[in-house]
C-alpha cells in the first residue's frame, strides 16, 4: 500500500504561524511512518477553501492507495503509533465521531484516513452544491453523503482528534483546535508547550 499523509493551509490571517507550529510534527509524523508528505495547495474554484480538502485527496490517489488527512489546525502530540495501525480490517475510510454543543453527533474528518475505494463518496460530496457556503462546507457535505449512503467510516478513538469537549482522560495523539470560538494560534502554542516531540 502506498500512504501519503496530505494537509493544506491557507495564507490568510493566523493560518501561517499556526501551520508555522503544526506543520514540522506532521511532517515528522509521515516520515516516522513512512509515509510521502503533501502540502497541498487548497484551491477549490469558486468555493471556499475548505473545500480543496476534498479535491486534494481526489489528486492523492493518482499516485496512492491510501490518504491521512490532517487539517492544518491538528497538533501531533504522540506520534509514536502508526493510524493506519488504529483502523485495520476492511474499511473505506475513517475518522472520529463527536458531539458537539452547535452540531449534535458528526463525523469530524480534520483527521481522517480514506482508502481508494472511497473516491465515490468524496465524488459526491463534491456535488452538494447547496452546501458550497455552509458554516460547515465541506463538513457538511461528507456528512450527508455518509448518511444518504450508509457509508459510516470506522470509528476512530477519541485520542486521534481530541478537541474542545474530549474528556480531559483521554490522552491525546492528535490534537484539533476545530471550532471558531477561541483563538486557534493561541491553544495550539499553549498545547506546543505541554507536549514537546
Amino acid at each position: 500500500m502506498k500512504r501519503v499523509l496530505v494537509t493544506g493551509c491557507t495564507a490568510e490571517g493566523d493560518w501561517p504561524a499556526i501551520c508555522d507550529i503544526t506543520f514540522p510534527r506532521i511532517l515528522h509524523y509521515a516520515r516516522r511512518h513512512k509515509m510521502d508528505f503533501w502540502n497541498a495547495e487548497l484551491r477549490s474554484c469558486s468555493r471556499p477553501q475548505a473545500w480543496g480538502k476534498l479535491t486534494a485527496i481526489l489528486t492523492a490517489f493518482e499516485r496512492y492507495d491510501e490518504v491521512l488527512w490532517l487539517d492544518a489546525d491538528v497538533l501531533v502530540c504522540d506520534a509514536s503509533v502508526s493510524i493506519f495501525n488504529e483502523v485495520g480490517g476492511s474499511y473505506d475510510h475513517a475518522c472520529c465521531e463527536q458531539v458537539c454543543t452547535q452540531r449534535g453527533p458528526h463525523w469530524n474528518t480534520g483527521v481522517w484516513v480514506v482508502r481508494r475505494s472511497a473516491i465515490g463518496i468524496l465524488a459526491e460530496a463534491l456535488m452538494q452544491d447547496d452546501l458550497i457556503n455552509h458554516p460547515w462546507w465541506e463538513q457538511a457535505a461528507i456528512n450527508r453523503v455518509i448518511v444518504d449512503r450508509d457509508a459510516c467510516p470506522a470509528k476512530l478513538s477519541d485520542e486521534w482528534n481530541h478537541y474542545w469537549q474530549t474528556p480531559d482522560t483521554v490522552k491525546p495523539r492528535f490534537r484539533h483546535a476545530c471550532g471558531n470560538h477561541f483563538s486557534k494560534l493561541e491553544k495550539i502554542r499553549k498545547w506546543e508547550s505541554e507536549c514537546p516531540l
